[in-house]
């Protein structure tokens, strides 16, 4: 039998120093023939999630080595626990941690990828006093949607932290009397306990003043459960699962994401606590070629929308209009205009362009490509003076498709 001191230790806990959450690389370990690489990195990319890569230093990528033990803070892993044994070769051992995870010590998820480009993957029970892992059912490697949509669910499951999926198909669904959501870990699981960790509550907002204006504007209240933290925030542009956005957090302390719609397409959402410098504040969808970017809408900070109803002023409910800017709406007036015919069916094909969407009340995921992106988070023009000053500098707030600047989460 192949002895400890021909196989190298891969140290779990290991991570790159000083690296924050950025990307890093670090090499450890005893003789330089028993070393290790490591390799860090956000992967999916901006998804909050880091992967970090073992392999023995100074092979060639796609080279095999084997493993004399795998320890997590120093203390052993029972390799069959993980799918191994000291005979066993592979081309790497990856381990996914959460940012929003004090210092990323808890693992999530054990990739193995072996010699015959097989894969298997290890689920943690999130307990770094006692780990345990449960086997996943895969052979072939997890990545984009499926990878993603496995982490959020270890997420909420491991660490009570779940992700708000802002997309009009949950409200339809949750008006029909579902009005609760989770993740995939534990959709089915809770329904003689609690259904989900996120509530939605559709409020339709009419204007006091033309209460037969005839269409109103509908609000979706998604409120976090007493107890569990908000992971971060997704949604889809214009329906489309391979343009989808993610808010990335946690940011911590938030109670309520309130969100209006065009279409499939969130555009205008209301952040009820958080942070000092998003507290209670609005924020809207600019849509451009290459990016996505929310901006804080001033003009409506004194709205409240928990106050809003079927008895809405008619100053307010002219200025959510003005702020939504979208074809569905129009302004109340004293002396409202029919549409056309013509102009008519045209506004009713679009909604229904919309809105039709038969999948699931979660989520969908889009596969891992160009067309992906997430949403990051960064606050004026100088985040860290702003953030240093608990935003009292306060210079507008933007959340960027493409480029993360992740600030505020750095914040818990």
């Amino acid at each position: 039998m192949t002895s400890h001191s021909d196989g190298i230790t891969i140290e779990i806990s290991q991570k790159p120093p000083n690296s924050g959450y950025g990307l890093g690389s670090i090499t450890y370990g005893g003789d330089s023939n028993q070393q290790v690489k490591l390799i860090k990195e956000e992967n999916p990319t901006n998804s909050g999630f880091w992967k970090f890569t073992h392999t023995k230093n100074g092979i060639s990528q796609g080279d095999s080595f084997k493993v004399g033990k795998v320890q997590y803070e120093s203390s052993d892993i029972s390799l069959p626990d993980i799918g191994m044994d000291s005979n066993s070769e592979i081309q790497h051992l990856a381990v996914w941690c959460w940012s929003g995870d004090d210092n990323m010590k808890k693992p999530l998820l054990i990739e193995l990828l072996y010699k015959n480009d097989n894969y298997k993957y290890y689920s943690s029970n999130g307990d770094s006093d006692n780990l345990s892992w449960e086997s996943l059912i895969s052979s072939s490697q997890l990545k984009g949607k499926t990878l993603e949509k496995e982490l959020d669910g270890l997420t909420c499951e491991k660490h009570n932290a779940v992700t708000m999926y802002l997309r009009k198909i949950n409200y339809k669904t949750h008006i029909r009397g579902k009005k609760k959501y989770c993740c995939s870990k534990h959709k089915g699981k809770e329904k003689n306990k609690s259904p989900g960790k996120v509530t939605v509550t559709p409020v339709e907002i009419y204007c006091q003043t033309h209460p037969n204006n005839p269409t109103p504007v509908t609000c979706y209240k998604h409120e976090i459960n007493s107890g569990a933290k908000l992971s971060g925030i997704r949604f889809y542009h214009n329906g489309n699962s391979k343009i989808r956005g993610r808010i990335k957090s946690p940011i911590p302390d938030v109670k309520a994401v309130h969100t209006f719609y065009c279409g499939t397409n969130p555009t205008l959402i209301y952040i009820e606590g958080g942070t000092q410098a998003i507290q209670d504040r609005w924020f809207k969808k600019n849509a451009s070629k290459d990016n996505i970017e929310w901006t804080e809408v001033k003009d409506l900070q004194d709205i409240i929308p928990n106050v809003l109803s079927n008895n809405t002023k008619c100053e307010t409910y002219k200025q959510l209009i003005n702020a939504l800017s979208c074809h569905k709406y129009q302004q109340c007036s004293d002396n409202p205009q029919s549409p056309s015919i013509g102009q008519g069916l045209d506004v009713l094909r679009k909604s229904e362009e919309h809105d039709t969407d038969s999948s699931d009340s979660e989520a969908e995921w889009d596969s891992e490509g160009e067309g992906s992106s997430g949403l990051g988070i960064t606050i004026g023009s100088s985040s860290a003076s702003i953030l240093g000053t608990g935003g009292g500098a306060y210079a507008g707030w933007h959340v960027y498709q493409k480029y993360f600047l992740d600030v505020v989460v750095r914040l818990i």
